[in-house]
């Protein structure tokens, strides 16, 4: 089974709905403007143009970050804009956004499975019980010999 996780994915920018209110959100923001902030998203909400809070940030961008493409080995980058304007609260500002900027990385992982080898096994005993086959080899056995140069099976040194 071949699975890509995506580490945690980052906002990296805003993005204001009205680009004339840009110089007035900076200004409200004083020296907090540009500062990186984390926060919990499960308990930083999204507010409607009242105030009054909507949806969890968890609620809205999970689904968002879980449809884009995950590459291995790569930094994604991207913009994505909201279907409808939402309010943020940063740092005690309520600034209206369209949508945001952001990245994450992706890793793999394999995991690798043998279908039925417990059946295979368990035969193999069984014929070793009955009597139809009066030997068996075990890997571990099998790792104390190699070949050597001329092809013959010899004991491996240690």
């Amino acid at each position: 089974m071949r699975m890509i996780f995506m580490d945690t994915p980052r906002i990296t920018a805003w993005l204001i709905a009205d680009p004339s209110q840009r110089d007035e959100i900076t200004a409200a923001l004083g020296s907090n403007f540009g500062n990186e902030q984390k926060t919990d998203t499960t308990e930083t909400y999204f507010y409607n143009e009242n105030g009054d809070e909507t949806e969890t940030f968890q609620q809205v961008l999970s689904p968002i970050f879980n449809s884009f493409k995950r590459v291995t080995g790569q930094t994604t980058k991207g913009k994505y804009e909201f279907e409808e304007i939402r309010y943020i609260n940063l740092c005690g500002v309520t600034v209206p956004v369209r949508g945001f900027d952001y990245e994450f990385n992706s890793h793999e992982s394999v995991c690798t499975t043998v279908i039925d080898e417990g059946a295979k096994v368990a035969t193999l005993l069984y014929k070793m019980l009955d009597g139809t086959i009066d030997t068996v080899i075990f890997d571990q056995q099998l790792e104390k010999w190699t070949f050597n140069k001329d092809g013959q099976v010899i004991f491996k040194e240690k």
